[in-house]
């Protein structure tokens, strides 16, 4: 599944035209490839991270031009400035829905050129690629050419297979998320789910690991597997959602599918009579398919039942402080993705603290100490929770939520709907579950550059937003 298939054409040409010129949509100190020296000379007083993403798709960038000021306004690292290189080739992709031949080969074409570029350039460290097509090959240049890693939107297991020491992932990989997903569903009394894949590598790991992470769980079992091709025609949709309705009253359905697919599936699903909810992918989780999905609603007059899991929740402690100070930037709420650049920039900026705090000081400002350090540190909290790694660049756990539209018949028990008032009749509310919960207190926040001249607050906030 690829972003391009969530969101839209993401910046205006002209604004990709501005970033990558170096001009900035923030003003944080940005630089095109072509305007750095092959060594880095001309950010030689700062220290560089390199930005893979398409445009601004789900606020990516967003996000991680919040981080870079935040950090360049109080001084920076000891004086020196964080930069970011952005790289928008992922952008230019064409991606055909379903199969294609050679796509997976200029998939790795792509991920070879932008790595290499980004990497001859200095960059101490690289965060983005939005499609883990790219990602995953994309990683063993980063660790070829000793560049620190970090992985916002690829939770495929292979990501981490590979005894990488400067590769880390920041949400969930298959594993974690099919275990919490399956918990979730004992807690629900779910007994018979049914599961609805697209004909994809990451559908089938992803749905192969929950069916068995079910089967652990007394009671749950799976009624059914489903499979269909990505973009498949209207008659085989319906044929799909016509099998579904024929089982015995399923409690839920699982579908792992994209998000252009997912949608058609849901409403042929409802159109159908199938009114057991629908769970997703945490891919899912972008206002662009929300907003589809809120349309779809409002025309119909039906419940969507619709959720998806997630790792990001703005109504307290730091996800409340940077969806505020999104908000203020930008004049628009953050999204899960926002969320994820931001943290990955103060995620280097966490191993950079860490490791000049240490006994080799300013020596130790090298990618390979970073990633030792993050690798090895109690934890930090930023804007999508907290991150603790193990030492193969995996999460160690992540507090997690359910996520689904709110004032909605179909509104999950026992979640709490998030404290927003209505600007409009079709504005996005969501309502939350939490699903798996990780304490957090005592966690200094990712990339706070005064976490060792004080305690190490990260206390959790009673505020809701307004």
């Amino acid at each position: 599944m690829t972003l391009r298939q969530c969101f839209g054409t993401g910046l205006p040409a002209m604004a990709l035209v501005m970033a990558m010129a170096g001009l900035g949509l923030s003003g944080c100190g940005e630089s095109a490839p072509g305007t750095v020296s092959r060594h880095g000379a001309a950010l030689a007083d700062g220290v560089l991270i390199g930005v893979s993403w398409p445009g601004n798709e789900g606020g990516f960038v967003d996000g991680v031009r919040l981080a870079v000021d935040e950090i360049n306004q109080t001084s920076g690292l000891r004086g020196q400035p964080v930069r970011v290189l952005i790289d928008s080739r992922e952008g230019a992709m064409q991606r055909r829905r379903g199969p294609a031949a050679g796509t997976a080969a200029r998939d790795r074409d792509l991920a070879r050129h932008i790595a290499q570029d980004l990497s001859r350039h200095g960059v101490m460290a690289v965060v983005g690629h939005s499609d883990p097509a790219i990602a995953i090959p994309a990683a063993a240049i980063y660790q070829h050419h000793g560049v620190l890693y970090l992985a916002p939107n690829t939770s495929q297991l292979s990501l981490t297979a590979f005894g990488f020491d400067l590769v880390f992932r920041m949400q969930p990989d298959h594993a974690l998320l099919a275990r919490t997903i399956a918990d979730y569903f004992g807690t629900k009394g779910y007994q018979r789910i049914a599961v609805v894949q697209e004909r994809s590598d990451t559908a089938h790991e992803l749905s192969g690991l929950l069916v068995q992470a079910g089967a652990g769980h007394p009671g749950i079992r799976t009624a059914a597997t489903m499979t269909f091709a990505p973009g498949a025609g209207d008659p085989d949709i319906r044929r799909l959602a016509v099998d579904v309705a024929r089982l015995d009253h399923p409690d839920a359905v699982f579908l792992a599918a994209n998000c252009t697919d997912s949608l058609r599936i849901v409403r042929e699903l409802r159109h159908r009579g199938v009114t057991a909810p629908v769970y997703g992918g945490q891919d899912l989780d972008t206002d662009t398919f929300w907003s589809a999905l809120q349309q779809w609603r409002l025309a119909t007059g039906a419940p969507a039942g619709f959720a998806v899991p997630t790792v990001a929740d703005f109504r307290s402690g730091v996800a409340l402080r940077f969806a505020q100070a999104h908000t203020n930037t930008y004049g628009r709420a953050p999204q899960r993705l926002s969320a994820l650049g931001y943290d990955s920039v103060k995620l280097v900026v966490q191993g950079l603290i860490l490791a000049k705090a240490g006994v080799l000081g300013e020596a130790a400002a090298t990618p390979l100490h970073l990633a030792d350090e993050l690798r090895y540190m109690q934890g930090c909290v930023g804007a999508a929770g907290s991150y603790h790694f193990f030492d193969d660049g995996n999460l160690r756990a992540k507090t997690m939520f359910i996520k689904a539209l709110a004032r909605e018949p179909s509104a999950l028990p026992g979640a709490r709907e998030a404290a927003r008032p209505r600007a409009e009749p079709d504005a996005l509310n969501f309502s939350f579950t939490t699903i798996r919960a990780e304490a957090d207190l005592g966690l200094p926040e990712c990339g706070d550059l005064n976490q060792h001249s004080g305690p190490w607050a990260d206390q959790p906030a009673h505020e809701e937003r307004p």
